[in-house]
C-alpha cells in the first residue's frame, strides 16, 4: 500500500505516506479504500473473520507536518519510544474516531481539496458521475470543521 507503519496503539496504527502533498494525500486515500476493501469485503479478510462479530472500524487522514521525536528508553532499534506530535496526527485520530459502518474512511477537507477525479468520484449504475464523498462535521479546537466520509472501497490492485 506505500505506507510506512510506524506504531501500533492498541487496536490501532498509525500510518504515513512520504512525497509531495497531492501524491501522499492521493496515496494514503487508496490506500484507506484498499483497507476498507480488506476489511468488510466478502473477497478480503471477513470469510476467515464469519465466526467473529462484525468489525467496526474507522479510517482518518488528515495532512500536515509532523514532529517525530525519541523518548523514553531505547527498547527497538526502529521504533524506539517514538512521539508524534502534530495537528495531522491529533486530526486524523478524532477524524477516525467519528467513523463509523457503513462510512468508515474520513479524510479532513484539506485532504478532500487535493485528491485527483479517480478518488473523488465514482460511477453510478446509471454510469454517471457521482461524487463518492458526503460531508460532515468535526467539532475540532473548538471549531466547526468539514469533514468527508465515503463507503465506497477499491479492490486491491
Amino acid at each position: 500500500l506505500k505506507g510506512e507503519i510506524r506504531s501500533f496503539n492498541g487496536d490501532s496504527m498509525l500510518v504515513f505516506f512520504q512525497g509531495s502533498k497531492t501524491t501522499a494525500i492521493n496515496i494514503a486515500v487508496n490506500a484507506a479504500l484498499q483497507i476498507k476493501y480488506i476489511i468488510s469485503n466478502k473477497d478480503g479478510i471477513n470469510p476467515i473473520l464469519e465466526k467473529y462479530s462484525a468489525i467496526d472500524f474507522g479510517i482518518g487522514i488528515d495532512y500536515g507536518k509532523i514532529l517525530c521525536t525519541k523518548i523514553g528508553l531505547p527498547r527497538n532499534l526502529n521504533n524506539q519510544d517514538l512521539i508524534w506530535i502534530g495537528r495531522a496526527v491529533n486530526k486524523s485520530t478524532k477524524i477516525s474516531c467519528e467513523r463509523k459502518y457503513p462510512n468508515h474512511v474520513g479524510i479532513s477537507e484539506l485532504v478532500c481539496n487535493n485528491l485527483i477525479d479517480n478518488l473523488k468520484f465514482g460511477t453510478s449504475q446509471f454510469l454517471q458521475k457521482i461524487n463518492i464523498w458526503t460531508i460532515g462535521f468535526l467539532n475540532y479546537n473548538n471549531k466547526l470543521e468539514s469533514i468527508y466520509s465515503t463507503n465506497f472501497h477499491w479492490p486491491l490492485t
